[in-house]
């Protein structure tokens, strides 16, 4: 069979269109098996981290996802970096990452990290990854 643009290009874009929104509803679905917890990190060395720190961990087996949601990401290139974060005025952002490499850089900086996993209701871990979802910049 000969290779014919214009009865392969549609058929090709519809592949294409639909293995994109099937892998789009995979990466906001959670298994049964899912969790979410608080991760506490204990206080660093520096002034920014002296208090320690929070985030929130979506955990996926079944669904291959362990991410970090951290709220407490900042620019340390700000100007007034310090009055700022005295003040309570620093602006700080969303961030997700690997569960991994989020756990990598508190353990190379010698700092504790407590997990609290939460008991909550299939629904209500749906409600929280999809707002998680929502809320990044990255999306």
């Amino acid at each position: 069979m000969k290779y014919n643009p214009r009865v392969h290009k549609p058929f090709l874009t519809l592949i294409f269109l639909l293995s994109y929104f099937v892998a789009l509803t995979q990466i906001n679905t959670l298994g049964q098996d899912a969790e979410i917890s608080i991760i506490t990190i204990g206080p660093g060395k520096q002034l920014y981290d002296s208090f320690g720190h929070n985030a929130i961990r979506v955990s996926d087996p079944s669904g291959g996802k362990d991410l970090a949601f951290n709220y407490g990401t900042f620019d340390f290139n700000t100007p007034n970096f310090y009055i700022k974060f005295g003040q309570g005025k620093l602006p700080y952002a969303l961030s997700v990452s690997t569960y991994d490499d989020f756990l990598r850089n508190y353990i190379a900086e010698k700092r504790w990290v407590k997990q609290q996993k939460l008991d909550i209701t299939y629904g209500e871990k749906i409600a929280i990854f999809e707002y998680l979802l929502e809320q990044c910049p990255t999306r």
